[in-house]
């Protein structure tokens, strides 16, 4: 009797399998948790994050933020002597490794000093967290270990007292706040989809599988 109850309800004990394992699959991104830093942490990311290195903070250390890319701008400045070779991570391309969704970013320095920022700069401008000025790493003398760097050469509208007060120097923490589109890291997105294609493809073939047995069976 029990065998005949379970033969009947095979197929919906199936699918009801199909549908745990699809909701299962989400489930594992739900925290977005990234590698830990290992060095002294350098920048502290809050606010609207999707990723974080701890579920509520992103807290990077020199290795994790040149791992999501360089970038080298070369430029005059109202601080140095001639034009500089600087090199570091485009802040959109952290907001978008760090899936950060705001309106402005309140840009924190060791020295207490704080500037809003409107996320638009970083959008609409080549602005980076500078790690490097002349291929050496900037110290806190340096104005480092980050120094915000407007491509100031590129545009001459940046080079106003607006853009050179959000150009903060010993950059420590940003928080994003306000409403705005999330920005995404391709990678990250591609390998989710991936994840959960591939999981909704074998539960159909699965279940395409189960019924032409059970068809099979039955004939």
């Amino acid at each position: 009797m029990k065998t005949e109850i379970f033969r009947k309800n095979k197929t919906a004990l199936f699918l009801l399998w199909g549908l745990l394992l699809l909701s299962s699959v989400p489930s594992a991104y739900a925290d977005h948790i990234l590698p830990a830093a290992e060095g002294p942490v350098i920048l502290t990311v809050t606010g609207n994050l999707q990723q974080t290195t701890d579920g509520h903070q992103a807290l990077l250390d020199l290795a994790l933020l040149e791992s999501i890319g360089l970038t080298t701008i070369v430029t005059t400045t109202p601080w140095h002597q001639g034009r500089v070779k600087f090199e570091g991570v485009l802040v959109r391309d952290l907001m978008a490794h760090l899936g950060v969704a705001g309106r402005m970013a309140t840009v924190g320095a060791l020295n207490q000093y704080q500037a809003d920022t409107p996320v638009a700069d970083f959008l609409d401008h080549d602005v980076i967290l500078a790690l490097k000025a002349n291929g050496n790493y900037l110290s806190v003398r340096d104005k480092g270990p980050v120094f915000i760097i407007y491509p100031f050469d590129r545009d001459e509208n940046l080079r106003n007292e607006t853009y050179f007060a959000r150009s903060v120097w010993q950059v420590n923490s940003m928080r994003f706040f306000g409403d705005g589109a999330i920005l995404h890291n391709e990678k990250h997105w591609w390998n989710m989809e991936t994840i959960l294609l591939a999981a909704v493809a074998a539960a159909i073939v699965l279940l395409a599988v189960f019924l032409f047995l059970s068809r099979a069976r039955k004939s």
